[in-house]
């Protein structure tokens, strides 16, 4: 679980500073976010196969229960 508490640290770490915006144009805080959202988007889909793959693990497990169950 120690991997969750680190990346919500390092996310928070980010988000300070991004929010010291005040030296960028328009332009750069529209880049910037449109990065950010990618990210967040690759994050997310990232995330979603790793569930993805633990749904078909425990599927797996959940059949290897039932057959030793019937042996």
């Amino acid at each position: 679980m120690n991997f969750f508490a680190d990346k919500m640290n390092k996310d928070s770490q980010k988000e300070v500073s991004s929010n010291d915006d005040s030296d960028y144009s328009s332009e750069d805080k529209k880049k910037k976010l449109a990065k950010r959202l990618m990210e967040m988007t690759d994050r997310i889909e990232e995330l979603s196969n790793q569930i993805y793959h633990l749904q078909q693990r425990i599927e797996v497990i959940e059949q290897r229960l039932k057959t030793k169950l019937n042996n």
